[in-house]
């Protein structure tokens, strides 16, 4: 019984760590389809694959231009001499302009393949 209360409280005193400005956020492919809260003013970098040898291109990243600015778009391709089929890698660099909630969505089309695109990164993020 007294060891239920303690973790009771223990568990109600609990409180989630704050988002923080200088703190670095890097987000992946494994990160689709979760939340980012961060603060006004926060830089974050997402990074995925950038399968460019299967044809695809990634389309411009859909956002809420408002609440989020692209800082830079860089890519990467796959070191010299490297296995068949890997990956390079693309690189988008925003930063919390707006207190708000976007969706940002990273699509990538085949342009010759009639255009048809697929999602490639989706997440909401909310800027307090």
């Amino acid at each position: 019984m007294v060891f239920a209360m303690m973790f009771l409280s223990d568990t109600q005193c609990f409180q989630q760590p704050q988002p923080s400005k200088s703190q670095k956020i890097n987000l992946t492919d494994d990160d689709s389809g979760k939340l980012l809260n961060v603060l006004k003013g926060t830089v974050f970098t997402l990074t995925l694959p950038d399968h460019v040898d299967g044809g695809y291109r990634f389309d411009e990243a859909q956002y809420d231009t408002s609440i989020l600015r692209l800082e830079k778009y860089t890519e990467k391709a796959p070191p010299p001499n490297s296995a068949q089929g890997r990956p390079g890698l693309a690189y988008w660099q925003f930063i919390a302009v707006k207190n708000g909630e976007t969706l940002l969505k990273i699509t990538a089309t085949r342009p010759w393949n009639g255009g048809g695109s697929v999602t490639i990164f989706e997440n909401i993020v909310l800027v307090k």
